[in-house]
């Protein structure tokens, strides 16, 4: 069910008393997600239990979201699917709370607050995917990366370039950590 403009602003007038089963579905903007954020790659969809009982609704769902994302390795395009679930009870702002949004959000970890018309669900939905985005996307487990000399993708096979252990940048840690002294390093003879 799609509302107008904003998909995941829910007018309460549509859930009834008790158990209803909800899909809201928008793109990236509706959700807030920004190109520099995440990009979505086709619908964000929200779905699931939302369980009314007066001004209170309890949410059960889940959200299903692509995002386009680039292989830390070989840095070969990645498509990530996110099945995040979502778990908020929401009820209605009362007159007497004289905190600021800021300390409502901090201080009711998944808990929202409603104005007694709309379910506002895109902040929520916002931070579930940037939550969920991996930090170190990978093609394959076992992606071989680029070589650093040529900047072949060694996945599609190997390149021409020589295998010299020395020409690592980390080739004085790992005489360090082995206890061998680097090839600079060996005897060159007596000196008297």
């Amino acid at each position: 069910m799609r509302h107008g403009a904003q998909p995941f602003v829910l007018p309460l007038s549509t859930l009834i008393e008790g158990r209803n089963d909800v899909r809201l579905e928008g793109d990236g903007e509706d959700a807030g997600i920004e190109p520099a954020d995440a990009t979505i790659d086709g619908s964000v969809r929200i779905e699931g239990d939302f369980y009314r009982v007066g001004d209170h609704v309890e949410v059960q769902a889940r959200v299903r979201v692509a995002v386009n994302l680039t292989c830390d390795r070989c840095l070969a395009p990645v498509v990530g699917k996110i099945l995040a679930p979502v778990r908020l009870f929401c009820e209605k702002r009362e007159v007497r709370d004289r905190r600021t949004e800021a300390e409502v959000k901090d201080e009711d970890v998944g808990l929202l607050y409603h104005d007694g018309r709309t379910l506002d669900l895109r902040e929520e939905i916002r931070s579930v995917i940037l939550l969920e985005v991996p930090w170190h996307p990978l093609c394959k487990p076992d992606c071989r990366g680029l070589c650093p000399r040529c900047g072949k993708n060694l996945n599609e096979g190997d390149c021409v370039c020589p295998r010299d252990r020395g020409a690592s940048p980390w080739h004085a840690l790992r005489h360090a950590v082995e206890g061998e002294p680097p090839a600079s390093d060996a005897p060159r003879g007596k000196k008297e």
